[in-house]
């Protein structure tokens, strides 16, 4: 059962959640705004997540992330408007 690690009140748009196998998922509700998903793309530094938005070249979002991960394994998909992003946790 994944653990919740993080629920920022200042940002109710985001979900981090930390799982038994080592993944770091991120849900991010970009419902409302206008935005094409098959535009925005995400990237990590092992610290911080940033989306943004390809085609417009802007940052979306910056999401502090609770444990550092590996920069080099990123997953970005979509369901019902919400983005999910996978990452590895760095042991």
């Amino acid at each position: 059962m994944p653990i919740i690690v993080e629920n920022n009140d200042e940002d109710p748009d985001v979900d981090i959640f930390l799982k038994n196998d080592g993944t770091v998922a991120v849900y991010v509700d970009l419902r409302g705004r206008e935005l094409k998903y098959d535009n925005i793309r995400a990237r990590t530094d092992g610290n911080k997540l940033y989306l943004f938005d390809s085609t417009k070249n802007y940052v979306i979002k910056v999401i502090s992330l609770p444990t550092k991960v590996d920069s080099n394994y990123i997953s970005l998909n979509v369901k019902y408007g919400i983005l999910i992003i996978l990452l590895k946790k760095v042991n």
